[in-house]
């Protein structure tokens, strides 16, 4: 891509990130991030045929979590839900994930975003557990879909429902108490 045009288009997610997080969905307009990036609405049209086009894409680059992975797993499950909580509190991956569910509700193409970016989220963490069952830190027939919900289930809970963030002894202790009882696969 020519580097001027990936300025540009690099300049309108920004300012279209901007205004999905301070004034929702509506405000990612072609007219709108024109003048919030000053890029041209007819530059835009050429990059994003429609509205819909162009959210799709912002909520598609979405920073997704990733936590670096030790080998600890205490310490791994503990930096993964860190990481999580705030990407949702100062990320606006919260704002972005309700989008995304109300968008998905009429929209199948914003259900296939949904879904990849959940399952880019959860990756790294799934990846973790299943190395621990693989090597017997966790039973071998650990339920990983459960497990993620046992752990992220609260962070999410806490941060988009209670809008109260959890102290890193709080997320310790959710660890904790998984790791004192993983579910098993039901036979």
């Amino acid at each position: 891509m020519d580097p001027r045009a990936a300025r540009t288009r690099a300049s309108a997610l920004l300012a279209a990130r901007t205004l999905l997080r301070t004034e929702g969905v509506d405000a990612v307009t072609h007219a709108r991030v024109a003048e919030a990036s000053g890029v041209g609405r007819r530059t835009l049209y050429r990059h994003w045929a429609d509205a819909m086009a162009l959210l799709r894409e912002v909520m598609a680059t979405q920073d997704v979590p990733h936590a670096p992975v030790t080998g600890d797993l205490e310490r791994d499950l503990v930096t993964h839900l860190t990481a999580l909580a705030e990407a949702l509190r100062l990320g606006g991956l919260a704002y972005v994930v309700c989008s995304l569910g109300e968008k998905a509700e009429h929209d199948p193409s914003f259900e296939d975003l949904r879904r990849s970016l959940t399952d880019e989220g959860c990756r790294p963490a799934e990846i973790v557990l299943a190395r621990a069952s693989a090597d017997r830190r966790l039973p071998v027939d650990l339920d990983v879909p459960a497990s993620m919900g046992l752990l992220e289930g609260p962070v999410f809970y806490a941060e988009m429902v209670r809008r109260r963030p959890l102290t890193g002894a709080e997320l310790a202790g959710i660890v904790a108490r998984y790791l004192g009882d993983p579910p098993r696969l039901v036979p």
